[in-house]
């Protein structure tokens, strides 16, 4: 049985992408709009969970039918992004500046000027498929770490999709997945992450959206091993097709801390500045992550 998912799930996938691909762009998203639509207010997937986790955050900040809007564009840009991946084959650099404000990957650019690399943090917010996509193809040498899909039959199709665009990926469970990844630090690389999913397993306690995470220490400890700062990002989707890049403030390692205590301080700085734009946002974080943040071990 679950054999017959796994390939009913890949046909679906693979016929989905390639309507998407084939259709212009403004038909394409209209397609997404009516499928998110459908999925959203009939279906009702995972819509209760969405709320109740909004209404956690944000308590009597907004009224029921602002927290119902909120969700509902949470989902539909999840959707959106969902259409630009399944696009992103075609992707060029002019699709790039017409989509896309990129003057904020000057600092990034700043940051790796000296030949030593960094980690960009982003959380789940906006599209972060396409934001790494765009900075790799406005020239900014980057790579990603990959987890595999339960399914080998998509995971296999995803994998295909990101070696199209050129990005250097890496899979979760390689070997030596670690000393790869510093080594492409040290060499200039920029190490795209987003870290804002809650560990499976006890790790730092980080304050974040009116409650404490349970962190991973990942981020903080690659930039340790290889000496690069943490430049904390976001990108936002406006309307229906554009996005904007911001980046933040360079957080640096102090090699002549406690390395436990610094890797709080560094993790705590980043996802306070993930906080504050969400909370500037909501409707551009994604709320339906399986694992949610806040949840306790």
């Amino acid at each position: 049985m679950k054999k017959i998912n796994h390939v009913l799930e890949y046909v679906l996938l693979r016929l989905l992408s390639g309507i998407i691909r084939v259709l212009p762009l403004r038909l394409a998203f209209a397609l997404a709009w009516v499928l998110a639509w459908f999925s959203h207010q009939v279906i009702r997937f995972r819509v209760q969970s969405a709320r109740q986790r909004i209404k956690q955050v944000f308590g009597e900040r907004f009224s029921r039918s602002e927290v119902n809007q909120i969700a509902w564009i949470s989902w539909r840009n999840l959707c959106f992004t969902a259409t630009e991946v399944f696009r992103m084959q075609s992707v060029t650099k002019e699709y790039i500046s017409s989509y896309m404000e990129t003057d904020q990957l000057a600092r990034l650019q700043n940051v790796i000027a000296s030949g030593k690399g960094a980690i960009l943090c982003v959380p789940h917010m906006g599209n972060w498929e396409l934001g790494g996509l765009s900075a790799h193809l406005m020239g900014i040498p980057f790579f990603f770490i990959a987890r595999r899909q339960k399914n080998p039959l998509t995971d296999a199709y995803l994998n295909k999709m990101r070696q199209v665009t050129g990005a250097d990926t890496m899979m979760s469970d390689d070997q030596g997945m670690l000393r790869n990844a510093v080594k492409r630090l040290k060499r200039g690389m920029v190490f795209a992450i987003l870290p804002d999913v809650r560990s499976r397993t006890p790790a730092l306690k980080i304050p974040y959206l009116n409650g404490e995470a349970n962190i991973a220490q990942g981020m903080a400890l690659f930039a340790h091993l290889a000496n690069v700062p943490v430049v904390p990002a976001h990108t936002r989707r406006v309307g229906w097709f554009r996005h904007v890049w911001s980046i933040g403030t360079p957080v640096y390692p102090d090699k002549t801390a406690d390395r436990d205590k610094d890797l709080q301080r560094m993790t705590e700085i980043i996802f306070n500045y993930f906080d504050q734009a969400i909370q500037e946002t909501p409707e551009q974080y994604f709320w339906y992550n399986k694992r949610w943040v806040l949840d306790p071990l």
